[in-house]
């Protein structure tokens, strides 16, 4: 005869048996994706036959892939996902994701976004996926978000005209964003708000329009989403180009996140020509991380200097400054660091090195 102390010990395993393992929580690994093709840009494209491959190792990692939107509000509420979570998107909506991605993507029956231009897509452009193909993927569980109508660099400024008023700058956001939300919510009735920067550029005069108007946003700099993460500047992974080796994805799936406190409070990536060296300082929670692992880089000028401080409190303070100006465009310093369960997890910070008239090199 079992006894009610046995009898309570077998419902608490069942418990346990029953409840999934939530090792990885509030993370969300995020990839990049343009062209899916043979024939694309070689910066940008994946083969489809690599494409494949990198669904291959999702499969062989035992990832989950989620929805995004669904994937952010679990984020933004600090809520368990799936052990292991990865989203997979796609900027500028070209046709070869239609042709390519999406049938070895349906036949999983998993869900992934397409970040579209409206204009492309009204002007029948060959290299965009129409309405009826983006309907189509729609129905078959993708989300369709915005990329702005043109693909136009909203945070560079023509030299040659005056300083925008307040008044100017949101009439020209607004024209860009704001309609192409429009566009995607009457061709396919929604309208989900999420924004993914063209170039991965943006500072924080666009962060704050993005944020008063209740959109998420996405750049290009490398790292995993989760609770530490600005939801006005989430990062993904590239995978396309000289980014889609196969083991080098397998790593980028295996990664956690750097835990940054207060992102939100980090430095706009635009910098004008008088601040060439940016210093930066990261707050971090110290429970989980291996200070003496903590490294910082920079694009082309490989590992640079890196102060790390005990700020107590279950703080580190991680300061870095590259030996030499960063060049006018894009830039950044990743940072990784070492977990207690041998996890290595990453950060990136963007830059944008604009000229004295706020121009900048492509």
């Amino acid at each position: 005869m079992r006894t009610p102390a046995l009898c309570l010990l077998c419902l608490l395993c069942l418990l346990c048996l029953l409840t999934p393992r939530q090792g990885r929580t509030g993370e969300l690994i995020i990839l990049q994706y343009h062209f899916v093709s043979d024939a694309g840009p070689d910066s940008t494209s994946v083969s489809p036959e690599r494409f494949e491959a990198h669904l291959r190792i999702i499969e062989e990692e035992g990832l989950a892939v989620v929805a995004l939107p669904s994937a952010l509000d679990t984020l933004s509420e600090q809520d368990a996902l799936p052990e292991r979570a990865v989203a997979i998107t796609f900027d500028d909506g070209y046709v070869s994701v239609y042709r390519h991605a999406f049938p070895r993507l349906a036949e999983r029956s998993w869900p992934f976004t397409v970040f579209v231009n409206p204009e492309a897509i009204d002007n029948g452009s060959q290299a965009h996926a129409d309405w009826a193909a983006l309907r189509e993927m729609q129905h078959a569980g993708a989300t369709i978000a915005n990329h702005g109508m043109r693909h136009a660099f909203l945070v560079r400024r023509d030299p040659a005209l005056p300083a925008e008023s307040d008044d100017n700058y949101a009439e020209r956001i607004g024209a860009e964003i704001t309609v192409a939300e429009r566009r995607i919510n009457a061709e396919l009735g929604a309208s989900h708000r999420l924004f993914a920067y063209a170039y991965g550029e943006y500072d924080s005069r666009l962060r704050q329009w993005l944020e008063a108007r209740g959109y998420r946003a996405f750049g290009q700099h490398s790292g995993v989403a989760s609770r530490y993460a600005d939801p006005l500047a989430l990062p993904r992974f590239p995978v396309s180009g000289p980014y889609s080796q196969t083991e080098s994805v397998r790593e980028k799936l295996r990664m956690g996140a750097l835990p940054v406190l207060d992102p939100q409070a980090l430095p706009s990536p635009t910098l004008a020509t008088k601040d060439p060296r940016p210093e930066l300082t990261l707050p971090l929670a110290s429970a989980d991380l291996v200070a003496s692992s903590i490294a910082c880089y920079a694009s082309d000028q490989g590992r640079i200097d890196s102060v790390i401080e005990d700020a107590g409190d279950g703080r580190l303070l991680l300061t870095t400054r590259p030996p030499q100006a960063l060049p006018l465009g894009r830039s950044r310093y990743n940072c990784t660091g070492q977990g207690n369960d041998g996890r290595w997890r990453w950060f990136s910070q963007p830059w944008l090195r604009l000229g004295p008239g706020g121009e900048a090199p492509p």
